[in-house]
């Protein structure tokens, strides 16, 4: 029988459920403890994990997660699974 990559948190959809909704934040919590090995106190999620252009012909951005952590720092989260060489470029926009 064929393995179903439908219901494993590396799909983006699973993702977004269990790290992403409201009610979840003492998991996303860990996670991004986890991610910077530092105790986060507190986490906000935002229901809105879409990030407006800042020019006409930008490409909008829709996160994974989008979170503020400890009241303070925006925290956003994308999974990834395929390696990609040219993630600099696409996180910061590096020419």
């Amino acid at each position: 029988m064929a393995k179903s990559n439908s219901m494993v948190p590396t799909n983006d959809y699973i993702f977004v459920r269990i790290f992403g909704h409201t009610g979840n934040e003492e998991i996303t919590k860990g996670l991004i403890s986890a991610i910077i090995n530092k105790e986060v106190q507190n986490v906000k999620l935002n229901e809105t994990p879409i990030l407006e252009k800042d020019i006409r012909d930008d490409k909008v951005g829709i996160l994974d997660v989008r979170a503020r952590i400890d009241g303070e720092v925006q925290c956003n989260i994308e999974m990834q699974i395929v390696k990609s060489d040219n993630i600099e470029k696409r996180l910061y926009m590096i020419n």
